[in-house]
């Protein structure tokens, strides 16, 4: 099974096309994983709107006729108040939410061994005040977006426990301070990015693809990136 790590698709399955697979150069196979940086946007609901929630089955319908499994970590844009009502299920040694058969939500904070890779994720973000104007709540952003306390402290003791080591870092916010994207949530993963050994790091907030080499992070957008 190979791994692919892209960015915010915003509930647009577009990326996912097989004339998209073939302008970016990948030719996944049945059975592959595609991450999702977070804003997947499915489902999104929109405070039981008919137009977002017949949406959400078009587009729940189309990624369960592909054959690929599709994960994603929380970002600014999902509905989080709903997602926190679904059961949790263990997978991969940590918790995820089953969306759809192959549509899984990859729970904040926990680490999963996938293909003999060990990946840390730790999701969510804070919508920006200008964004928050644009859109009220429930319908663009929802304030349990943002990682509580209890999840970072947990997920440290996690990482703790793995010896704060893993291969790659799945995140929608960057570990360091961006013009949009610097909050407390920055802060936590920037404390998390100092005391961890890790191979790469994968963040989506940004909308960018660009590697900033130094702190091996990768911001990624609409490119994929193999991690095997």
């Amino acid at each position: 099974m190979s791994i692919y790590v892209t960015g915010d698709i915003h509930g647009e399955l577009s990326r996912f096309s097989d004339e998209n697979f073939k302008r970016e150069g990948i030719c996944p196979k049945p059975g592959d994983m595609f991450i999702v940086t977070g804003d997947f946007g499915i489902p999104f609901i929109g405070n039981g709107d008919a137009d977002f929630i017949n949406r959400d089955e078009r587009n729940l319908l189309e990624l369960s006729q592909k054959p690929y499994l599709f994960c994603f970590c929380d970002g600014t844009h999902d509905n989080t108040e709903y997602l926190n009502t679904l059961p949790d299920k263990e997978w991969g040694g940590g918790l995820v939410n089953g969306i759809a058969p192959n549509v899984v939500r990859l729970k904040t904070g926990h680490i999963f061994t996938i293909e003999d890779k060990n990946i840390f994720v730790f999701g969510g973000g804070i919508t920006s005040d200008f964004d928050k104007k644009l859109t009220q709540e429930g319908l663009g952003w929802w304030q349990s977006e943002e990682p509580s306390d209890y999840q970072f402290e947990s997920a440290v003791d996690r990482l703790v426990k793995h010896n704060n080591t893993v291969d790659y870092v799945i995140s929608h916010t960057p570990p360091f301070n961006a013009d949009i994207c610097s909050n407390k949530v920055t802060s936590m993963l920037r404390a998390v990015k100092d005391n961890i050994n890790y191979k790469k790091w994968f963040c989506g907030c940004m909308h960018v693809d660009r590697y900033y080499e130094n702190d091996r992070v990768q911001c990624v957008y609409q490119t994929f990136h193999r991690l095997c």
